[in-house]
């Protein structure tokens, strides 16, 4: 890998993160941290899912996990999937 690919990877996702609607969005590289309500992050996580699947990137969920209040329901599959941290 040359020096200059994580700035290439970084610009190419770059647009598809700016665009996100959680409130705490944080980005490094290919690891990527939101929070807002269910409903904004379930939109956000379907359309990081959607775009990377354009660009020939898939989310690995054996890598991802959910952190959720107690008692905090969660109905969609794809976040349904997430190791589950309380």
């Amino acid at each position: 890998m040359t020096p200059i690919c994580p700035l290439l990877f970084c610009n190419t996702i770059h647009p598809s993160l700016y665009s996100l609607d959680s409130s705490l969005n944080l980005e490094y590289l290919d690891d990527l941290t939101v929070d807002d309500p269910v409903a904004t992050v379930v939109e956000d996580v379907s359309m990081v899912v959607d775009v990377g699947k354009e660009l020939g990137l898939l989310l690995n969920v054996s890598k991802c996990g959910l952190i959720a209040q107690d008692g905090c329901m969660v109905n969609d599959s794809r976040l349904q999937s997430l190791l589950r941290l309380e």
